[in-house]
């Protein structure tokens, strides 16, 4: 049998085509390469530690929040500590923090992790992702267009020490009483109830509560 033997033309428009789909995909490669989005460092460092305690300050936290932490350093560093004056700067921390979007990379970056109750963190993590966290656009490119709130003032309404059950066991507690200002109203939270009890050495909280 016979082998059939392309004819020139037929071998021309190969090679045309050959060449049209090479330079296309050549191209292609050069634009996408061009227009191609750089992602931001997401990388966060640390920037002050109370070690005893665990507590990082991270160095995309806002004024407000870095001047709390400097408090907090203050108290935790005196010979006797003032519990009511911790719980008080632990739950302004915690409202600095979680409700201040606007330094948020993503959904998964929940602020207030650290000054949670190590038993509460999981549930914590889920619901926050599910609710406060859930519409957060993320911002790897650094092209994020949306407006979120900025925690902008604290004030402490009231302070007092009652009792909390974990597994059983009654354990002494303290509740805090906030409200908070943010640099616009975007009708978020602006007040809350924060649960704190003895966790080893430290003071973490169990429970947050909507006035």
């Amino acid at each position: 049998m016979k082998k059939r033997k392309l004819k020139k033309s037929t071998k021309k428009v190969i090679i045309v085509l050959l060449i049209a789909i090479i330079f296309g995909l050549g191209v292609y490669y050069v634009i996408d390469n061009f227009t191609a989005k750089t992602p931001v460092n997401t990388e966060i460092k640390v920037i002050d530690k109370i070690e005893d305690y665990g507590y990082n300050l991270e160095e995309n936290e806002t004024k407000l929040y870095k001047k709390l932490f400097k408090d907090l350093m203050k108290e935790l560093n005196k010979e006797e500590i003032d519990y009511e004056k911790y719980a008080e700067l632990i739950s302004k921390l915690y409202i600095a923090d979680f409700y201040n979007l606007e330094n948020k990379i993503t959904k998964n970056d929940v602020g207030g992790l650290q000054f949670i109750h190590s038993l509460a963190q999981e549930n914590f993590l889920l619901k926050a992702k599910d609710t406060l966290y859930k519409n957060i656009q993320s911002n790897i490119y650094g092209d994020r267009n949306q407006e979120l709130p900025v925690v902008k003032d604290i004030s402490l309404d009231s302070i007092k020490e009652g009792s909390f059950k974990i597994n059983d066991e009654e354990l002494d507690s303290y509740i805090v009483t906030l409200k908070w200002t943010y640099e616009k109203d975007l009708d978020y939270d602006n007040s809350k109830e924060i649960i704190l009890v003895k966790e080893d050495k430290k003071l973490s909280i169990v429970e947050t509560n909507s006035l």
